[in-house]
């Protein structure tokens, strides 16, 4: 999909800010979940 976009015509700049914005939520989403999940095994096991 992202080949697709990146190979036709140039992306315009308010939809790659976009873009870029949901990744960012995205990613400090899944970091958020993924240190939690952490801290919750390690609580488990004490």
């Amino acid at each position: 999909m992202f080949g697709i976009i990146s190979n036709g015509p140039r992306i315009p700049d308010c939809l790659s800010i976009f873009f870029s914005a949901f990744f960012l939520v995205f990613f400090s989403q899944a970091l958020e979940i993924f240190t939690s999940l952490r801290s919750c095994e390690f609580r488990s096991s004490d």
